[in-house]
């Protein structure tokens, strides 16, 4: 297995989910910048099925395919005109979210995960700089700018769910994404030592800048890398993770 250094950089290609350290590729004529001030990963729930459904002109590739679809955890009660997030305004039926609308997305891809894991982690790259930021501070807390965050949120939502009786929905799909995602007890261990807490975590304890976060560690050469490089390059595409409906 080779490092994330020596995969493809450009966006898109495995060696670019490594958003750590900041770099600069160029091939065939074209320069990547790759850096954790630009895009984001999420945990998200995969929903079966995905209703075709047509929003200020866009449609989802994987609507009306009888697909598992990506979709965010912002959900709306028509009786109580109320989102589960507590707003009063409706999220983006195409995204399940209040700040990233579906038009602005530039690039979106399944980073890794399946249906059998339970959920999938995401990157997404915006047009809108203030969507992306929002995302990364707001609830759901199951976006970050490196995988490194994402794989401690997981973590985090686990530990609110198993001892602190958390309801939210990101509990339920981060213990079954751990569990999915064959997430050892060595892993968990390097990430609990060495990826600085993040907003759950910093949540719970009190902590008034919880959405703040410390970066994080590079992974290069570390026990989580083969095990990021062999999830990424199995996981399944958007479109591409049929519920055989």
């Amino acid at each position: 297995m080779s490092d994330f250094i020596d995969q493809p950089q450009h966006r898109g290609g495995v060696g670019y989910y490594n958003k750590l350290p900041a770099r600069t590729y160029t091939d065939d004529g074209s320069t990547w910048s790759v850096n954790n001030s630009k895009g984001i990963f999420a945990f998200v729930q995969l929903v079966p099925n995905v209703e075709l459904v047509e929003e200020a002109g866009d449609v989802r590739c994987d609507g009306g395919t009888n697909n598992f679809g990506p979709m965010g955890f912002h959900e709306w009660d028509e009786a109580l005109q109320v989102c589960n997030c507590g707003s009063s305004d409706k999220p983006y039926a195409l995204t399940g979210n209040h700040a990233l609308l579906f038009s602005s997305l530039e690039y979106i891809d399944v980073a890794l995960g399946n249906p059998d894991c339970g959920g999938t982690i995401v990157y997404i790259e915006s047009s809108d700089e203030g969507a992306e930021l929002e995302m990364v501070k707001v609830w759901p807390s199951a976006s970050a700018r490196t995988l490194q965050e994402v794989l401690r949120l997981l973590l985090e939502w686990e530990i609110a769910g198993e001892l602190f009786d958390s309801t939210e929905p990101m509990a339920d799909i981060a213990k079954q994404m751990i569990i999915g995602l064959g997430m050892t007890e060595e892993i968990k261990t390097w990430i609990w030592d060495n990826v600085p807490p993040n907003k759950v975590q910093l949540f719970l304890e009190g902590n008034t800048n919880a959405q703040e976060p410390t970066e994080p560690p590079d992974i290069t050469g570390t026990i989580v890398e083969p095990w990021l490089l062999d999830l990424i390059q199995r996981s399944a595409g958007i479109g591409f993770m049929p519920t055989g409906a």
